[in-house]
């Protein structure tokens, strides 16, 4: 009974822990979004050509989907956190 409870334990924290990995990797990919966006941006108002500034604005609009993309990933990974969490807290009751 006490190995069965210790595994169920062992098997959340790791769960817990690809979940908490999980998530660093996703806010990392989100940052570099953010990068690449605000340099877009800053390309897209310092050109002249209207051609470039129309690839510009289609390079913006394709990193903001991708940043809800990914703030969607993130939100995601933290409901399973919290569930993983609270399911947690109660197997200990």
């Amino acid at each position: 009974m006490l190995d069965t409870y210790r595994r169920r334990v062992e098997q959340k924290r790791k769960e817990l822990s690809r979940l908490h990995n999980d998530k660093g990797r996703e806010m990392k990919n989100r940052a570099n979004i953010l990068a690449r966006l605000n340099s877009a941006v800053k390309m897209a108002n310092t050109t002249k050509s209207s051609s470039t500034y129309k690839s510009k604005e289609r390079e913006i609009q394709r990193y903001n989907n991708d940043l809800v993309r990914s703030e969607k990933k993130i939100s995601d990974i933290e409901n399973k956190i919290a569930r993983k969490q609270k399911i947690g807290r109660a197997s200990c009751r």
